[in-house]
């Protein structure tokens, strides 16, 4: 699985939510969701679709942040 932290980081930024925000609304804590960003490949399927649904626009961008292999 792929899932491109620089991208996510830009959407949550231009939407103006908060990694505390973004925790919440993945219902994990904020310092599971620093591990996930810091070591991507750790993060479970479920956090990565759901992340990527939260801050798409549509599903091509949701696809492009989030990649299975």
């Amino acid at each position: 699985m792929r899932f491109d932290v620089q991208m996510a980081l830009s959407k949550a930024k231009v939407r103006d939510i908060s990694k505390k925000e973004l925790s919440h609304l993945l219902g994990i804590t904020r310092q599971t969701l620093f591990a996930y960003l810091k070591k991507p490949d750790k993060m479970p399927y479920g956090v990565a679709a759901r992340m990527a649904t939260i801050l798409s626009d549509d599903s091509d961008e949701a696809k492009r942040m989030f990649c299975g292999e």
